[in-house]
């Protein structure tokens, strides 16, 4: 009764995936995966379902998946991404 759900989705994936070549795309998103395994594992999470870069996710408490989502956000910012992921502009503007 106490499981919370939550929900992961890297922004503008696709125009990145649509931009980049598929050998740098693949490495982001393997290591974009892996750094979310690593943070849910820690923080008591299970993965429930996977779809692209999108993860869902189940938490036994609501602090569980609040202490995920900053540790994630912050192990997402200091891993080592390409850096064709850094030189590219993406416009957001609709």
């Amino acid at each position: 009764p106490g499981t919370t759900l939550l929900i992961t989705d890297i922004q503008d994936s696709t125009v990145i995936w649509e931009t980049l070549p598929a050998d740098v795309t693949d490495q982001a998103v393997k290591l974009h995966h892996e750094v979310i395994r690593q943070s849910s594992m820690v923080h008591r999470g299970y993965e429930c379902c996977t779809e692209g870069d999108s993860f869902i996710l189940a938490f036994h408490t609501p602090n569980d998946a609040a202490r995920f989502a900053v540790a994630a956000q912050a192990a997402l910012v200091l891993a080592p991404w390409p850096q064709q992921l850094y030189e590219l502009e993406v416009n957001t503007s609709v």
